[in-house]
């Protein structure tokens, strides 16, 4: 049987253990939906270090993953009961998965893409996959048989809706047709007939056979009962004297039953049988959720007249990264005008010196590169118009450095252990985004550390961005660099914030060093020039004499 749906992740013994309890619980009295979700998500500490990004401390408070899993899941089902989970979908975008899942995944959004009435079948499918997990995380409130029976019943009645729902994907091609597949080969099995049979059973126990009589203004006249007539079940009695004699007969054994405890047995027994079916369509919601979320995310996009691609990545370094149209994805909604940018990295395997102004995007520049790596390397829509990338093994970003309470070290050392954790955690196939390189310490002292860096970097070779404010020695550096290029290969590249003949920025990026951090230009904007904060002074001084 067909068991890896859309390429989800096994659970480990202990997890399938865990999850079959927490089913058995459900099915009875209900469990909660946070619980419920937390069982079906895969471990995925058994992953090599191939396969894993570094610790998620090493990019989480600078990236703001969690904040874009809430961009392109919250807006996701407006007006709908329906709302994604966010530490599911979260664990998905940061979990990189190998060549062949990745080419699936981004095949399966071609898919979709191309084909609308399949997306919206896609989605019809999601709605109905959830309606089965909220059955049974419906908490029992009436403390019956009847509401205990019933309830049942209804989790059994969106169990079979949910596999017969997947039959819509039969013969399609990528990894929705083994949906498909999937849900013909569970429908043949004999666990499904007899949850059918089950199931159609309770449904029409009793069928009444009516004549009406109408009036000319159609109100009812008259109602006749014509025939009545009762569908049987192998379980139980099938006449009105069988029902007395099995009664009878047990209550001489010592037996006390009614007919809705052998119903309950027969319910109990069914969910069983296809208990392993039910942890699969589980674990398969929070697929549909990141497909789901990575069209939300297009639609986002559109809305601000933007494009987003599927990247193609290259097989070696040598064609490098090469982004067109690339935006920050956490401008969107925000009622500013977002400016798409093209950069280009050839070879991939060198380092990249960011200079300009301060506010002119060097800070969104990096989290665009980092995003769209992550992203890409998961198989999901990228912020750009076109995207051709270089896989990476780890990625270090740093862009902020916050001071704890705690911290031992000043700047100055807290900058030093933030060098040493990038040669520590990082090899010639990583993705390294470091932004004001030596920016805690004095201009002296912190250029021979930022040209040390460079240097080391230059033997690495991974793929880097820094940036820095130290203009005079990165156009020395550039300079040097000029000359050493005829003679080896790699080493570094510069860019620079585009300037319009106003010295505003433009927010495209060119080759070269800038040649001004714009400081005063910055001040005047935000008010605090000299004039101006002179005038605040003395109005203090003013009210104190006052």
């Amino acid at each position: 049987m067909i068991v890896n749906l859309l390429k989800t992740a096994p659970l480990s013994r202990a997890a399938q253990d865990a999850l079959k309890t927490t089913l058995t619980f459900a099915f009875a009295r209900g469990v909660m939906e946070s619980e419920l979700i937390a069982r079906t998500l895969p471990n995925t500490s058994h992953r090599s270090e191939r396969e894993r990004l570094p610790s998620s401390q090493l990019f989480e408070s600078d990236l703001f993953l969690k904040e874009f899993v809430e961009l392109v899941s919250g807006a996701a089902h407006r007006g709908r009961r329906e709302k994604f989970s966010h530490r599911s979908l979260d664990r998905l975008l940061r979990t990189p998965v190998g060549r062949e899942a990745r080419h699936t995944r981004q095949n399966i959004l071609r898919v979709l893409l191309d084909d609308s009435p399949l997306r919206e079948a896609f989605e019809k499918v999601y709605r109905q996959l959830v309606q089965l997990r909220a059955s049974l995380t419906d908490e029992l409130t009436l403390n019956s048989p009847t509401a205990a029976l019933k309830r049942r019943v209804d989790i059994l009645s969106e169990l079979r809706s949910s596999i017969d729902a997947l039959s819509a994907f039969d013969d399609l091609p990528s990894e929705l047709g083994a949906l498909g597949s999937w849900s013909k080969e569970v429908q043949a099995s004999a666990a499904y007939g007899e949850l059918a049979g089950l199931l159609d059973f309770e449904k029409s126990r009793v069928e009444l056979q009516t004549n009406l009589q109408l009036g000319y203004d159609g109100t009812l006249r008259n109602f006749e009962i014509v025939q009545v007539s009762e569908r049987q079940h192998a379980a139980l009695p099938d006449s009105y004297f069988a029902k007395k004699w099995r009664r009878l007969v047990s209550f001489l054994r010592g037996y006390r039953y009614q007919e809705d405890d052998v119903l309950s047995q027969l319910l109990d027994a069914c969910f069983q049988s296809l208990e392993a079916e039910v942890a699969l369509l589980l674990q398969v919601i929070p697929q549909f959720e990141f497909y789901l979320a990575a069209f939300e995310f297009r639609r986002a996009a559109q809305e601000e007249g933007l494009k987003v691609c599927l990247p193609e990545f290259c097989e070696d370094a040598l064609p490098g990264r090469q982004l067109n149209g690339l935006f920050n994805p956490w401008l969107l909604g925000s009622g500013r005008p977002i400016i798409p940018a093209d950069l280009c990295q050839a070879p991939a395997a060198r380092t990249v010196v960011l200079t300009g102004p301060n506010s002119g995007g060097k800070t969104r520049l990096l989290q665009s590169i980092a995003l769209t790596q992550i992203l890409g390397q998961v198989g999901f829509f990228v912020p750009a118009a076109r995207a051709d990338l270089v896989e990476v093994e780890s990625i270090f970003l740093s862009l902020q450095e916050r001071p704890e309470a705690n911290q031992k070290e000043g700047r100055l050392g807290s900058e030093m252990l933030r060098i040493r954790k990038v040669f520590e955690s990082c090899g010639p196939r990583s993705l390294i985004i470091l932004d004001e390189l030596c920016s805690g310490t004095n201009p002296s002292e912190g250029g021979e550390i930022f040209e040390m860096v460079l240097e080391l970097l230059r033997e690495l070779k991974p793929q880097a961005f820094v940036s820095t404010h130290f203009l005079d020695l990165a156009q020395a550096i550039e300079t040097k660099e000029m000359k050493l290029e005829n003679r080896q290969r790699g080493g570094l590249d510069f860019l620079q914030v585009e300037l319009s003949e106003g010295q505003a920025p433009t927010y495209q990026f060119v080759p070269g060093v800038a040649s001004t951090s714009l400081a005063r230009a910055t001040a005047a904007r935000l008010g605090v020039g000299k004039e101006e904060l002179m005038q605040l002074v003395l109005g203090r001084v003013a009210q104190e004499e006052r």
